[in-house]
Parts: structure tokens; sequence; C-alpha cells
């Protein structure tokens, strides 16, 4: 999903509240935002699901599940 969004303020020097253009808003870090960005920058934001990413992460969950039990039996 791709959709723009324009940042409406920065709060605290640390994040930043973007309107997405008919959908609402978000804050975001403003480390993640490209370099220069500032009050009225228009951004392209694209949401993808990552399965590999949490594929692995739930592995690593369950792993880690059999290891406690292992230990407590």
């Amino acid at each position: 999903m791709k959709f723009t969004a324009i940042i409406d303020r920065i709060e605290n020097n640390n994040c930043a509240v973007l309107e997405i253009v008919k959908k609402g808003s978000i804050v975001l870090p403003l480390g993640i935002l490209p370099k220069g960005s500032a009050p009225g920058t228009a951004i392209d934001i694209t949401i993808n699901k990552n399965e590999r990413y949490e594929k692995k992460r739930r592995s690593a969950i369950i792993n880690l599940q059999q290891k406690l039990l292992r230990n407590n039996g």
C-alpha cells in the first residue's frame, strides 16, 4: 500500500505528525524521515507486510519457549 502524507508539525524535536491524505494522521520519529523534512513536506510512504521477518521472529519465539520449557522441566 502506498500513500502520500504531509508533515503537519514537528513535536519535541524528535517526532513528526503527518497528515495522510484522506486517511488520518500518524506520528513518526524524525530519524526515519528524509533529510531536510519540515512542516509542509510531502512524503510518499509504502507499507508492505514482511512475511519473511514475521516467520523468522515466530521461529525464534517458539525456540525460546521450548528452551524455557526444557529448563523448567
